[in-house]
């Protein structure tokens, strides 16, 4: 985030709802995030759990424990009390953040720091002392089994998508995908290592989507086949901004992806009755 603050410091970086902030900007206030997380003291073995939404704090979250030495552990916000405990646990986790109400741009003092009792023998099989973050997988077969990322992870997982999807000096990247997934992280460090922009939504919202597809000057969304084929429902053509849809996390049946393909560009969403892909489909 530094070396990008300073390379781009008035490129725009992050645009939540109305409000947008710079690279310049944003590396300030990680700044500021920084100082309260080193004033509400930071855990020995360097794990930091977060239980938050997307957002601009959780966004400067991700920079700042770069920036201090620290590994993020990103938990799923729909995880039962018993769910998030075991997985505090199993990573020796004593630094819990969540949100406390209402936020507002670097009023830090709104996030709620939760200390843990030190587990006496963590179950970690993490052998890499620094990671970026540990995520956990989604425990389809079993208990979730947790997963490190590395920066360097994010550095050539960043190369490779340039290199297939290509980067635009104007590219303003949507992603509605969670920050505990890796879909969601990997928007973040992308945009970084390229200069570009991140249009982050909270979550999946059809018309919040929409307006942003047709408002925005959106050039890139990550979604899973369940969004695109609400969004292919909800419009009769893709804006001229957008050059690329990336679908991942399930496989997209081909008459999704035919359908997505099929429509035209440089028009607006007609709003969530849109039937016409329906037709053009049969």
């Amino acid at each position: 985030m530094r070396a990008r603050a300073e390379a781009s410091p008035r490129a725009l970086a992050l645009r939540v709802g109305a409000a947008s902030w710079t690279y310049g900007e944003l590396d300030g206030l990680v700044d500021g995030l920084c100082g309260w997380l080193t004033a509400a003291g930071l855990p020995a073995n360097g794990r930091v759990a977060a239980l938050l939404p997307n957002s601009l704090e959780y966004v400067c979250l991700i920079h700042a424990l770069v920036r201090l030495g620290q590994t993020l552990v990103p938990l799923n916000t729909r995880l039962t009390a018993a769910e998030i405990r075991w997985q505090l646990e199993q990573l020796g986790c004593e630094l819990l953040i969540t949100e406390d109400g209402g936020l507002r741009t670097g009023d830090w003092e709104k996030l709620t720091v939760r200390h843990h009792a030190p587990i006496q023998n963590p179950k970690s099989k993490i052998q890499n002392p620094s990671p970026q973050a540990i995520l956990f997988t989604s425990g389809t077969t079993g208990h979730p089994k947790a997963v490190a990322l590395t920066l360097e992870n994010h550095f050539y997982s960043a190369f490779g998508s340039a290199t297939k999807l290509g980067v635009q000096v104007d590219d303003v990247w949507l992603s509605c995908l969670p920050l505990y997934h890796v879909g969601g992280l990997a928007v973040i460090f992308r945009s970084c290592l390229y200069g570009t922009a991140v249009d982050l939504h909270p979550r999946f919202e059809l018309a919040a989507v929409n307006h942003a597809l047709d408002h925005h000057q959106i050039t890139m969304i990550s979604v899973v086949p369940t969004m695109l084929y609400r969004l292919v429902q909800s419009r009769t053509a893709w804006p001229a901004s957008l050059r690329l849809i990336l679908v991942g996390g399930a496989a997209a049946e081909e008459g999704l992806v035919r359908a997505a393909n099929e429509l035209g560009r440089g028009q607006r969403s007609r709003g969530a009755g849109g039937r016409w892909w329906r037709r053009r489909m049969g």
